[in-house]
């Protein structure tokens, strides 16, 4: 026993993974400090909290009972309709391995597991690189140090808490490195066979990006290995490698197919792709250490890479071509958004693979410290150059090197100091006898410190000097927020409770005001809106279909905008209302209901499900307006088929006689010029005034049709801050200030009325992956039995020229609508079970 103890002490690996976890706990706790002191959790607000945080501890219930009933479902009625969650447990939860922990706390604790993964995760990480460097022969030092540059690089430290589950792909990339080269270099094909598949269970998404990024690895390794022994050698390799890479993804496709197909039926791929923005190419080689990185080219890491990169393009490029070939590669994909969209699964070119680029520098770094290379004058002018380069590059674009690189700049010194003196510092050890006589041993302990607290450094800089934790929910507040709707309504668990002991059947609740998606999930109601990042087209193509302000691109939906007739139809029965705004029409306030809030009934429910007894075909349907489209639905459904038999065809119904356009005035202090155009040259004059027509028992909608923005050119930005009296030095300064103005095409729209706040923010269709490719809009403004005395507030936010074809306001009349739904309830369509 004594013998095995000893010997595993004495092995490599286990001496790296020692150290390792001994350098990583400091590094921990005081990120740890840092969040405890500000009181808060790591779990940010945003994607983490709504999706990541709610999928987790939704997982965690459905682990329980499988273990008690052997019951597991990956479809529930809460969220969405009715939503098949295959797809996105895939996704999110599946294949994280770490996931399954969760059943080992309780509900209400699942945010102290939320907490730890953050660090366990992103420990695994440095763990995998350490399996990576002791697969390549590298020294204890240098591989502790490649795993603690990797494992806090800037994709990790900006993912552990806003995606998590991004980190488990750090930990499998390693891996899958050491399986490539098993199978070429060695012939060894099983690993590489299974951690192919584990890698396409773990999450599909990235698989997809490894599988073209390890393509390229792959063909250049094998062409480099093998060329000299002939192209039959190299085209051998190849289909070898190829087919036992196809092997595991058959292996994996269990999880595989059904979340392919649900992928490409999803909206994602949907998608525009647009040239970078010009900031982010200036910006570019400042995320080798800055904290920033548009379009998620978060690849930068510790200061010591000014050192590493030049020695190791000086030195061992060549011995190391294949990855370093790689790294140029992943470099072009960054500048070409074609490219980027292609590896990461054709959809918009968001480059969440640029953790890559991290783990070849930690890798290369690792290499040269493990090489002991003596700093000569050729290295250090490399060295120097590379720094003046760095430096050059940032001052002639103008970018913002921050206190986050100066600290950095600080350590590359410090570390340079250390590596350039290795020997007189060893000397000194000696003199002074430090660790019995093993001074390497001490030199490289010292190193090692000293790269910590470079890391320390800059965990204090991202953290407190830039207010980062200000974005993280506060400690002991999220089952509160759970209960509260987010704190958007007080009593909302209070209310809940009120509804599920007062009525058992199937039906939906909405909420007023929104907040918190997905919540249905762990206060187990069912509601229509979801928000994850895969969900089925069709559903989206409905909200984008009747212009649902409530619906956003890759994310999913809130609602359906308080609309009342699409609302009963999709099974509303009950409005839990805070500030008894946005009630809908026929919805009676409960009495009995004591509480801050307010519950409303829908007296025009629908049941489950209903049957039509007519119809209308999709090219008949396509015709109609927004507001008809919804009218419609009431009355008849809509089939592809036209050779319908034995059902009425309902065509030729005037879907409009009920949607009354009302006439208005324009009330404003901007400058609205001929052809429907709309100036905004500061936020003091953003404000247009519609005085509209009375009217009564009505829903009231604003209508924007074929609205654009066409944001300030580069010349009349400029123009607009400057006039006829200004100095030489205003207009000196002026076009200093847009001398990298770039326009952006994303604004925001809010429309004010009856003292309610209405409207979205309208992203830049040439940089965000959400934009939706529509100029209509529509907003329901409430239902009113009476116009209020308030005009129609537009408030417009982006300086520029607005178009438009027309800005319409209409009323849309609820006469019909209760026959409309007794004769939906005819059919009688009762579910008498359900379940998931």
């Amino acid at each position: 026993m004594k013998k095995k103890i000893k010997k595993i002490k004495e092995n490599s690996f286990f001496q790296s993974l020692f150290t390792f976890t001994f350098l990583f706990l400091i590094i921990t706790l005081f990120a740890v400090y840092i969040y405890y002191r500000d009181g808060k959790t790591f779990i940010l607000y945003g994607d983490n909290l709504n999706q990541h945080f709610v999928t987790l501890r939704y997982f965690r219930d459905l682990l329980i009972n499988f273990v008690r009933t052997g019951n597991f479902s990956t479809f529930t009625w809460k969220i969405g309709l009715g939503y098949e969650m295959f797809s996105n447990f895939a996704y999110y939860i599946f294949g994280d391995f770490f996931s399954y922990m969760a059943v080992l706390f309780k509900t209400k604790d699942v945010e102290i597991l939320a907490n730890l993964l953050v660090f366990i995760r992103t420990y695994f990480a440095g763990v995998a690189f350490l399996c990576y460097a002791h697969y390549k022969k590298i020294r204890i030092s240098p591989s502790v140090i490649g795993a603690l540059m990797y494992s806090f690089c800037n994709f990790s430290l900006f993912s552990m808490s806003r995606h998590p589950f991004f980190i488990n792909s750090m930990i499998i990339f390693p891996l899958l490195m050491i399986g490539i080269e098993k199978i070429i270099l060695e012939n060894k094909k099983i690993y590489f066979t299974l951690i192919v598949a584990f890698m396409y269970i773990v999450n599909f998404y990235y698989a997809f990006m490894f599988t073209i990024i390890i393509f390229i690895y792959g063909v250049i390794l094998i062409i480099w290995r093998y060329w000299k022994e002939g192209i039959k050698k190299v085209l051998n390799i190849f289909f070898v490698t190829l087919g036992y890479a196809i092997l595991g993804v058959l292996i994996s496709s269990i999880i595989l197919i059904p979340t392919g197909i649900q992928y490409i039926n999803s909206e994602r791929l949907d998608t525009s792709i647009y040239p970078y923005s010009l900031s982010y190419y200036r910006s570019l080689f400042s995320y080798l250490l800055n904290t920033g990185g548009g379009y998620w080219v978060r690849f930068g890491v510790q200061s010591i890479i000014l050192i590493t990169l030049p020695v190791f393009i000086l030195h061992e490029r060549k011995k190391n071509f294949p990855i370093f070939l790689l790294l140029i590669m992943l470099f072009i994909s960054f500048l070409i958004p074609q490219f980027a969209s292609i590896i990461v699964g054709f959809s918009f070119p968001i480059n969440r693979y640029a953790f890559v680029v991290s783990f070849i520098f930690s890798f290369i770094t690792a290499i040269v410290l493990s090489k002991d290379y003596n700093i000569s004058k050729k290295e250090k002018i490399y060295i120097l150059c590379f720094v003046a380069f760095f430096y050059l590059i940032n001052i002639i674009f103008e970018v913002n090197l921050d206190i986050y690189v100066d600290a950095q700049i600080m350590f590359f010194l410090i570390i340079l100091i250390l590596m350039i003196s290795k020997e007189k510092i060893i000397n000194l050890f000696k003199k002074i006898k430090i660790l019995n006589n093993h001074y390497k041993n001490s030199y490289n302990i010292l190193l090692m410190l000293t790269f910590t607290i470079s890391i320390l450094v800059s965990l204090k800089i991202y953290f407190v000097n830039f207010n980062y934790t200000e974005g993280f929910v506060d400690m002991g507040t999220l089952n509160t927020a759970i209960n509260t709707s987010y704190n958007k309504i007080p009593d909302f668990n209070k209310a809940l409770k009120y509804i599920k002991e007062k009525d058992s059947s199937f039906y939906r609740i909405t909420k007023s005001p929104f907040s918190y998606p997905n919540l249905p999930l762990l206060k187990d109601y069912n509601s229509s809106g979801h928000y994850y990042s895969i969900s089925q087209a069709n559903y989206n193509y409905l909200s984008i279909d009747l212009l649902n302000s409530q619906y956003y691109k890759s994310w999913g939906m809130e609602e359906f905008d308080y609309r009342t007739k699409i609302t009963t139809l999709f099974g509303s029965k009950y409005l839990i209302n805070y500030n008894d705004n946005e009630v809908f029409y026929g919805y009676n306030k409960l009495e009995n209901y004591q509480g801050n809030s307010s519950i409303y009934e829908n007296k025009y429910y629908l049941p489950f499900g209903v049957l039509y007894n007519s119809y209308i075909t999709e090219e008949e349907y396509e015709k109609l307006s927004p507001l008809e489209k919804e009218s419609s639905l009431l009355k008849t459904s809509v089939v592809e088929n036209k050779n319908i038999n034995n059902m009425k065809h309902f065509k030729n119904y005037n879907y409009s006689k009920n949607i009354n356009e009302l006439n208005y005035t324009i009330e404003n202090n901007v400058n609205i010029l001929n052809n429907h155009r709309i100036e905004i040259n500061d936020d003091s004059s953003n404000c247009i005034n519609l005085n509209i027509d009375k009217f009564d028992d009505s829903e009231l909608y604003i209508y924007f049709e074929n609205f654009d923005y066409i944001p300030y050119s580069k010349k009349d930005a400029i123009n607009s801050e400057l006039n006829e009296y200004s100095t030489k030095y205003e207009i000196n300064s002026v076009k200093n200030k847009y001398k990298w103005y770039q326009p952006n095409y994303g604004y925001e729209m809010t429309i004010n009325y009856n003292k309610i706040n209405h409207g979205r923010e309208i992203y830049d269709k040439y940089t965000d992956p959400n934009y939706i490719d529509s100029n209509d809009f529509l907003f329901n403004l409430g239902y009113f039995e009476k116009s209020p005395d308030d005009n129609i507030k537009i408030y417009l936010y982006g300086k520029g020229v607005y178009k438009f074809d027309n800005i319409k306001v209409y009323a849309v009349s609820m006469d019909g609508y209760e026959e409309d739904i007794n004769n939906l309830r005819k059919s009688n369509f009762e579910a008498t079970e359900w379940n998931n």
